[in-house]
């Protein structure tokens, strides 16, 4: 079952919600553009944070530890449309909260990517240019309350 509860911001070192929001003042701050985040769970394990602010949407995928494994930024293009800027995926060793190996796509919108592979452990880092169309990069800016669309891992990233 989702469960869906709204704040002011998420303190990522803390890996919590900071200042509860009440439905109607998080429905204000999305209709005046003000930034505020979304915390979804799903069975108490599954946890997604989507922060919106002005120009741009931020979705992070955690674990059962709440680690971001997955996060996605989106640009807002205009007042209906997102694209998906960048993606950061981070693998964990063991049950440690740093990041052992991150991945980094920078996506343009003429289907350019830069991608970045940095093993945190040993200093190796891999980059490389590739090409992709966009078509998954595209998202629609959510109806307050809606975020499913936001919640896709599999997009365009691999």
């Amino acid at each position: 079952m989702m469960k869906l509860e709204y704040y002011d911001k998420w303190f990522r070192a803390k890996k919590s919600p900071v200042s509860p929001l009440a439905e109607e003042e998080a429905k204000k701050r999305h209709k005046e553009g003000d930034a505020y985040i979304a915390l979804i769970s799903y069975s108490g394990e599954k946890h997604q944070v989507v922060d919106i602010a002005d120009g741009w949407v931020s979705v992070l995928f955690l674990d059962k530890h709440k680690r971001c494994y997955l996060s996605y930024d989106f640009k807002k293009k205009n007042d209906e449309k997102l694209f998906l800027s960048k993606a950061i995926h981070c693998e964990f060793s063991d049950s440690s909260d740093n990041c052992s190996v991150s991945t980094t796509f920078i996506f343009e919108e003429n289907g350019s990517i830069y991608i970045e592979r940095r093993n945190i452990n040993n200093g190796e880092t891999v980059q490389k240019e590739s090409f992709a169309e966009t078509v998954d990069n595209w998202d629609l800016f959510p109806e307050f309350g809606n975020y499913t669309s936001l919640l896709r891992e599999n997009r365009n990233t691999e």
